[in-house]
This record gives C-alpha cells, structure tokens and sequence, in this order.
C-alpha cells in the first residue's frame, strides 16, 4: 500500500461517524443511554442493543422448559413434574446475572433458592447435603458483603 493510500484511509477513518447509521447521537433518554454506555465509541446503537437483548434472552428462555426434564433424566427421577423446583431457580438466575453484573451471584441466587423450593414442597430428603452447604455459604457471604457495604 501506498503512502497515499495510507493517508486517504486514514482520512477516511478520521471523517466517518461512529453511529454505524451516520446519524448523530439523538437527545434526551435515548442520548443519555447513548452516552452512558459509550455508543459511539462501540460503533453501536440503541436498537441493535435491544434486537441483541432480546435474541440473548430467547435464545437462553428455553432453559426454563428443558431443564426439568434434563435435570429428571439426569438423577432418574421416576417423574418429571418437579417443575418448580428447578425452573424458579433457573429463572431467578438467568435474570440475576445481568442485574447483578455477576454470573457467579446469579448462580449463587440460584442454589440458595433451589433448596427453599425443595423444602416448601416438602422434598427436603431429595436435596443433597452438598447443595445445603452451598447456600449456606453463598448466604453468608451476601450477609458478609452486606455488611462490609453498610447495607
């Protein structure tokens, strides 16, 4: 490549809008979001995040049918009508995740109420010992984070 090729590039570069749509950053809601979480610097708009939110959502939401009957086949189980049980925990995590900036805090959200479930629906014997011990755990360590934050 040329030094004159190299220049027209860079010119060009330098001159193109980052919104991939060339329009400028809109005002109001949409520009405070637009700014927030840095659009014009990821060549992004609020648009594309919501189609890409919803896409990540569905394609992720058929856990919630699927998983019980994994989970049954899985530990043989005669049944697989232990709906809530596993989907409420599987829910609870899939929307903590974001909501907490955390995978591992959505998964710890998800173990500390899987055991719950089991034990309101009187299946206390069907939790593993293992399973206790985690949330006891991930508990703790929320009342522990709870109180170094002042909560």
């Amino acid at each position: 490549m040329s030094d004159s090729e190299i220049n027209q590039l860079s010119h060009r570069e330098a001159n193109s809008s980052p919104d991939p749509s060339g329009q400028p950053p809109s005002r109001g809601w949409q520009g405070a979001i637009a700014r927030f979480f840095k659009f014009q610097e990821y060549r992004t708009t609020i648009r594309t995040e919501v189609l890409a939110g919803i896409t990540t959502f569905m394609t992720m939401a058929y856990i919630l049918v699927v998983n019980p009957g994994i989970l049954s086949d899985a530990i043989f189980l005669q049944k697989s009508g232990d709906f809530p049980a596993e989907s409420i925990p599987s829910f609870l995590t899939i929307l903590m995740m974001p909501l907490m900036y955390s995978i591992a805090e959505g998964l710890a959200i998800g173990f500390i109420t899987y055991p719950l479930i089991k034990t309101f629906q009187g299946k206390t014997h069907e939790t593993s010992v293992a399973v206790w011990v985690l949330a006891g755990i991930f508990v703790l360590r929320f009342v522990m984070m709870a109180l170094k934050f002042g909560g």
